[in-house]
């Protein structure tokens, strides 16, 4: 009858039944040999609904849900025998055993950072951070979450589209109270990248150009290249109109004099450029990247083209 009561969610029967089988602790393993397969059953039918398991912003949530669920069944029919804890945390780890679960444990992660956050209280992303947590003791390849973490975090804060860095710092601080310092090394360095190259930008503008060389409002993000996940691509020598290389002369020569022992490699491919167009009467401004607005520039030698060319 143990397995009927779980499955149909019997839970006063369930209280019953332990109170009564606890007077007898050896025999409490016929409730936790029941339970850890029902645990595992309900994983596993959340992971096979293919709709649900292809999106981390549903998949992740109800795997959040069931754990939750299954905490609240420890504490409230189990008196969180600690019998009943370990025997969940196997459950959980047994079909959490797959990269695929780390790899959507950490886009649900890249998701809350980048937007999921956005509009709710301290308070409430504390509890979505601690969810998140919660999850990733339960990963067996918690060497893929960090892998994929650590690509995540250093693209959402080369491109500036994490909400908030004091809700990363409390994600590293989490991470690094569960696995230890060297778990979250790269990530620390990342952020202690940061608060350096602020620092260095507000000194280059102190400079008399006032971080405007030759008229062009420049901004340069330093960071170490031992922590960051860059891609090759975008460290591509491209060929810059003269403009640009007086900007990045410009600031290799303020660089240098103060770090000679150090060498700047360009990501250009990840540069971003503000276009003002003054043939209009408003102020109309847009974004391209670097290589768009090279684009644009060859486009600009032409007054007609076909399509073809």
């Amino acid at each position: 009858g143990i397995p009927y009561m779980f499955t149909n969610k019997r839970n006063d029967e369930l209280k019953k039944a332990y109170e009564l089988i606890s007077l007898y602790p050896e025999s409490l393993k016929v409730i936790t040999e029941a339970f850890q397969p029902y645990i595992k059953k309900r994983g596993e039918e959340i992971n096979q609904n293919k709709e649900i398991s292809k999106d981390p912003k549903k998949f992740i949530p109800r795997l959040i849900n069931l754990k939750k669920e299954m905490d609240n069944l420890v504490e409230e029919c189990f008196s969180n025998n600690p019998k009943f804890q370990d025997t969940k945390n196997k459950a959980f780890s047994t079909f959490m055993n797959k990269d695929f679960y780390a790899k959507q444990l950490s886009n649900y992660t890249d998701f809350c950072m980048k937007s999921g956050f956005k509009g709710k209280s301290e308070d409430e992303v504390e509890v979505l951070i601690n969810e998140i947590i919660g999850l990733f003791k339960c990963l067996n390849t918690k060497l893929v979450f960090q892998i994929e973490a650590n690509k995540k975090m250093s693209d959402r804060l080369i491109k500036g589209s994490s909400v908030s860095t004091n809700h990363e710092k409390k994600l590293i601080s989490k991470l690094k109270q569960e696995s230890g310092v060297n778990y979250v090394s790269k990530m620390t360095q990342m952020m202690s990248d940061l608060d350096k190259n602020k620092k260095e930008i507000d000194e280059y503008k102190s400079l008399s150009h006032r971080g405007v060389p030759n008229g062009i409002k420049f901004n340069v993000q330093v960071v170490s290249q031992s922590a960051w996940e860059i891609n090759k691509k975008a460290m591509e020598k491209i060929e810059l109109p003269k403009f640009l290389t007086y900007c990045i002369d410009d600031f290799e020569n303020y660089y240098y004099r103060k770090h000679s022992g150090q060498k700047l490699m360009w990501c250009l491919g990840l540069s971003k450029i503000d276009i003002q167009y003054l043939c209009f009467k408003n102020k109309n401004i847009s974004t391209s990247t670097l290589p768009q607005y090279l684009t644009l520039l060859q486009l600009e030698k032409y007054n007609t083209l076909s399509l073809s060319k």
